[in-house]
């Protein structure tokens, strides 16, 4: 209780009514070092706001060993800027900046709603360290087109550090011809993908139409006769059986080369570079992940054993 009334006096809302803490999506709060030379880490901290609750406005603070470090207000018209739609409902997403050497470690505040109520949240914030050892599941030369969270890049619950990587030709270059169709892309069905690491396959699409432009991708494309929205195409979830998971996504159709319930081994080939699901263009989305479902489970950071070393968009590398 003293600590929800520190919460409280925190924002001067002591005797304001309060309801439930808020929760995040993801349920862990993880940071990274930022891109740049700054020497900064970062969260993002995706708050659920309660149904029909809209905020208007809020008090943030980072705090390493329980000292408070910076704390920030936050208008109404910024709450409002901060609140979007995502799949556990309407969130307020905030991020979280501080040097490095500060080692912050828990982000704490309120957020006040139009009624009147307050709504505190209490979130710790850790480094978080991959189990699996893995190697980056496109060999040879490749560009980091889209990174995570804290460098512009995706933001879903369970894709807040995933990686979308373009394949290169030996000469660096992204496409052969500059015309907007698959066969352009120096990777479309050209390029193998492999398995990160050991495990085994829990889920896997393989007849999802790739796209024919690189602008223009409809839902439609991508939606089953069965009703299944399947977003990341054709794809492959393997379990590494430590709480770790890896979906490899947007893979050419009819190349995926492995089913549900089969073992797997690291550098074994799953498919080849496509265009299918939610992807503008051909390239490889991979992201790590606690559980099968990627529309329920957490995201992971990543690391792979073989580079690329720096996991930030406009990275170019050689994974061998």
């Amino acid at each position: 209780m003293h600590k929800m009334l520190a919460l409280l006096l925190l924002a001067g809302c002591a005797t304001t009514s309060s309801i439930a803490p808020l929760r995040t999506s993801p349920g862990h709060v993880y940071k990274l070092a930022d891109p740049g030379r700054e020497g900064t880490e970062s969260c993002t901290l995706m708050l659920i706001l309660p149904e029909g609750a809209v905020p208007a406005g809020a008090e943030i603070a980072a705090f390493a060993g329980g000292a408070e470090l910076e704390r920030r207000t936050v208008s109404a018209a910024g709450v409002r800027a901060m609140t979007i739609q995502a799949s556990a409902g309407k969130v307020l997403r905030f991020q979280v900046r501080r040097p490095a050497a500060d080692t912050f470690d828990a982000v704490r505040g309120i957020v006040t709603m139009t009624d009147g109520r307050v709504a505190p949240f209490d979130v710790p914030v850790a480094t978080y360290t991959p189990k699996t050892k893995l190697i980056f599941p496109l060999r040879g030369r490749g560009l980091i087109s889209s990174g995570g969270v804290n460098d512009g890049g995706h933001r879903n619950s369970s894709g807040q550090f995933a990686l979308d990587v373009l394949a290169l030709t030996d000469d660096y270059a992204p496409v052969i011809c500059a015309e907007d169709k698959n066969e352009c892309s120096a990777g479309f069905g050209r390029r193998e993908i492999i398995a990160p690491a050991d495990g085994v396959v829990v889920k896997a699409w393989n007849d999802i139409p790739d796209n024919v432009s690189w602008e223009n991708v409809d839902a439609k494309t991508y939606t089953r006769s069965d009703g299944t929205v399947v977003d990341t195409g054709n794809s492959v979830v393997i379990d590494h059986g430590n709480g770790e998971l890896t979906l490899i996504a947007h893979m050419k159709q009819g190349t995926v080369a492995v089913h549900e319930g089969q073992t797997v081994h690291q550098g074994d080939r799953l498919g080849l570079l496509g265009n299918s699901g939610e992807a503008y263009g051909p390239h490889v989305h991979i992201q790590l992940q606690n559980g099968p479902d990627p529309r329920r489970a957490d995201a992971l950071p990543l690391h792979f054993e073989n580079g690329p070393w720096r996991l930030v968009r406009g990275m170019y590398f050689n994974a061998k």
